[in-house]
């Protein structure tokens, strides 16, 4: 299968809204921690099979619902349209859920409870990339990871990699680079050959007290940055890194099938019909509470297209990073 790194990337300006490798388990989620400094290399691996990825990373959205009716299993996940490999934006036409939450925003306004009710119905982000760990906790140093991100690391990337304007806040990263980094933010191997020189990303996490209705919370707060100057690396860990290593990396890894999730149109309807569209003015159901991720999250509609972050306690906060773990599983 033909794969071009700089033709993909001459694409993407046109569409500005737009050896031997170990097996992998759950355990490789890197999930960046406060206190700690990250030095990563992004890995742009190739699609396999019939996966129609064009972007080293998977953006996807997701809505999720808290069941207590269930005996096990209670976090229910369906996949979003507006995911940026399935529809992108034009999926808000095909969401009954974010229609829902675009109903429940419109209301927002003026009622309280509705204000509860957008926040049950919004969904939820989470990016997915292969990184090579040069820096970092002693214990993933010199190892392949997949890095689990946030929106705030996604419109990094947007800026930094792709020259994509964002939605303005005041949280958001800002990119001061003299140029756009582009293809040489990863290593790859295309048509052309191995592309084993790059920028390394950076990552400092840190954290910030936030307020919230049960009291101040420890927020996750990411600093992201390019190294000044490009680097050669030609080993991953013992792994001399020669033709052919990223594909047998990306059969490995297997990253499209278990990162490129859908739903289909009815199990979008269903879970609409059970959780949100039956919610009462209090924001309740008969069969439990909705989920809102808080600790590396945004939610997002139609009609904001910004992220709104909704901290919960401290212990929520422990139960829901617990909730993502076990999504990564499914």
């Amino acid at each position: 299968m033909s794969f071009n790194v700089a033709n993909l990337f001459e694409r993407l300006k046109e569409e500005p809204d737009r050896p031997t490798a170990s097996k992998f388990t759950d355990e490789d989620i890197l999930k960046p921690e406060p206190g700690n400094t990250y030095v990563l290399r992004l890995l742009f691996l190739p699609p396999v099979g019939d996966s129609k990825r064009a972007l080293p990373m998977v953006n996807q959205y997701y809505h999720s619902f808290w069941d207590n009716s269930l005996q096990s299993n209670k976090g229910v996940v369906v996949y979003c349209p507006t995911s940026e490999y399935i529809s992108g934006n034009n999926g808000f036409k095909e969401c009954p859920i974010c229609d829902s939450a675009q109903r429940f925003y419109k209301d927002s306004q003026t009622s309280a409870s509705a204000k509860e009710l957008y926040k049950k119905a919004a969904r939820t982000f989470k990016g997915y990339i292969p990184v090579y760990v040069v820096s970092g906790p002693d214990d993933i140093v010199g190892k392949v990871k997949i890095l689990r991100y946030p929106k705030t690391v996604a419109q990094f990337f947007d800026h930094a990699i792709f020259n994509k304007s964002s939605y303005k806040r005041d949280d958001q990263p800002q990119v001061d680079l003299d140029e756009v980094i582009g293809k040489d933010a990863f290593s790859y191997e295309d048509d052309t050959g191995l592309h084993l020189e790059a920028y390394n990303f950076i990552l400092e996490v840190t954290s910030k007290k936030v307020d919230t209705e049960n009291g101040k919370v420890n927020m996750p707060q990411y600093k992201c940055s390019f190294s000044r100057k490009m680097s050669k690396i030609t080993q991953f860990g013992e792994n001399e890194i020669k033709s052919g290593y990223f594909e047998e990396l990306s059969k490995n890894l297997d990253f499209d099938k278990k990162y490129m999730r859908t739903s289909t149109r009815e199990e979008l309807m269903d879970f609409n019909l059970k959780y949100i569209s039956t919610l009462d003015v209090t924001g309740s159901s008969d069969t439990g509470s909705s989920y809102d991720q808080a600790t590396e999250s945004s939610k997002e509609t139609q009609v904001t297209q910004a992220n709104d972050e909704q901290p919960k306690s401290k212990d929520d906060l422990n139960d829901i990073d617990d909730f993502l773990d076990s999504l990564d599983k499914l």
